[in-house]
């Protein structure tokens, strides 16, 4: 392995250093600062709780260029060729095609086994499939995404477990060659091959952006309990309905007068503008939600010191003489 001296001009070696950047000085590092943290960050996007904007399939694509690639940072005695990484696992092919396409747009020669698996942009689709459950207190619905490639030899493969069959390939090497050691991803839940109760089901929340075009494949199941399987719906005659509306959120503070911090604390609340809720909306979890919030507080803070002194004196005016 080069071992690359950070901050200095040249490496110790005369060979030219795949690994340069001072961040990813060694195979281990790169592999968890950069293939691992790659995967995590499509992982997010996969179980998110809406769709809609192609979030899954643009870092599902950024991961597969990743682990792809992570092969021309091998270096002796752990190198491998295309073939024998393909041998190994299979699934790298689908994920060295994806990587391909997406830069070049469109594969119009064969790879090391043959015609390319998928050729076209075309071929990749990020899909929402909607499994309907029922228990004592109705249907409910389950709703995820997966990402699927149109294959040239007529079979659609399943992307996201092509992704976690890789990356746990290379962390199995790297294990092998004692390098680090590794713990294997799961591979993901597949909608519709077990039963979800309503307590763990996703609701079916689709993202859309106001002047922009907005395209969805979707897929609707049943569950089948005495098979327990998810079958197709036949939709044929049928039309479905939604509800489409903008996100909206209000601000709620209250705050407790320092000289009686048991009384009840003053309430107020500001309606967000669209561009304040769409910020709201657009956070990934709490903390960042709170963050948000912080900011928007600290942005009206003369507004709501206005409102909370108003209702102070309001309160005063009927007999409260706190000070």
């Amino acid at each position: 392995m080069i071992d690359c001296v950070p901050n200095r001009t040249h490496c110790s070696t005369s060979a030219v250093c795949k690994l340069g950047s001072p961040m990813f000085q060694n195979l281990a590092v790169y592999f968890y600062q950069n293939v691992v943290a790659s995967y995590e960050a499509y992982v997010r996007e996969r179980e998110a709780e809406t769709s809609g904007r192609f979030r899954h399939l643009r870092t599902a694509v950024q991961c597969a260029s990743v682990l792809f690639h992570f092969r021309e940072h091998l270096t002796a005695p752990n190198k491998m060729t295309w073939r024998e990484v393909y041998a190994a696992c299979p699934d790298y092919r689908l994920i060295a095609n994806i990587a391909n396409t997406t830069k070049h747009h469109a594969l119009t020669s064969d790879d090391p086994i043959g015609t390319p698996l998928v050729s076209r942009v075309e071929d990749l689709q990020e899909v929402s499939v909607v499994v309907l459950y029922e228990d004592d207190q109705g249907r409910y619905p389950d709703a995820r995404t997966v990402v699927l490639a149109t294959c040239s030899d007529g079979v659609e493969r399943d992307v996201d477990i092509a992704l976690t069959n890789v990356l746990n390939f290379w962390g199995g090497q790297l294990q092998a060659w004692g390098v680090t050691n590794y713990q294997a991803r799961p591979v993901p839940y597949r909608p519709g091959s077990a039963l979800i109760s309503r307590e763990r089901a996703k609701s079916p929340g689709l993202e859309a952006l106001k002047g922009i075009d907005f395209t969805q494949r979707m897929r609707l199941k049943e569950w089948d309990a005495r098979t327990e399987t998810a079958n197709p719906v036949d939709l044929t005659g049928k039309e479905l309905q939604f509800r489409v509306y903008k996100p909206s959120y209000k601000l709620g503070l209250g705050f407790t007068h320092p000289n009686y911090p048991d009384e009840e604390p003053v309430e107020i609340e500001f309606d967000l503008t669209d561009e304040e809720s769409a910020r709201v909306h657009a956070a990934q979890n709490d903390a960042e939600r709170n963050a948000v919030y912080t900011a928007l507080a600290d942005a009206r803070r003369e507004e709501i010191h206005s409102q909370v002194k108003e209702l102070i004196e309001g309160r005063r005016g009927e007999g409260d003489d706190r000070d």
